[in-house]
């Protein structure tokens, strides 16, 4: 990853972070995607989309959307630790938050058929 902003941000990073090297391929690749507006907002708009297919998986499984972003979903659930447990049993990597029994942080699936595994892992008797 990298990180770009104001000379300020970047002085307060470097002093929490230390150095933080990129190498030169990632340098080029952030910078490219980053001037590429067309990329951009096509990503925006593909981001959306998926999130919102990811939201139809939870809403029909009665799961409680309790926030999040385009890239992730933040569900409450009474025993979030079963849930990820489960999903888990059933190859779908999630995070649990020891503050928070009842929250549940799921990423976005790669495609269609993560997707597809998302909903039937929820519904499976794996526990």
């Amino acid at each position: 990853g990298f990180a770009f902003g104001t000379p300020t941000l970047l002085s307060k990073l470097a002093s929490r972070l230390g150095e933080w090297p990129v190498s030169g391929p990632a340098l080029w690749v952030g910078k490219v995607a980053l001037s590429d507006r067309d990329w951009i907002e096509s990503s925006r708009a593909n981001l959306q989309t998926q999130r919102a297919n990811l939201d139809a998986v939870l809403i029909a499984a009665e799961l409680e959307i309790a926030g999040g972003s385009d890239l992730f979903r933040l569900i409450r659930h009474n025993d979030a630790p079963a849930l990820w447990h489960k999903l888990g049993c059933n190859g779908i990597l999630t995070r649990i938050f020891d503050y928070d029994p009842t929250w549940l942080r799921l990423g976005l699936p790669a495609d269609q058929t993560g997707l597809e595994r998302l909903g039937q892992a929820i519904k499976s008797e794996i526990f």
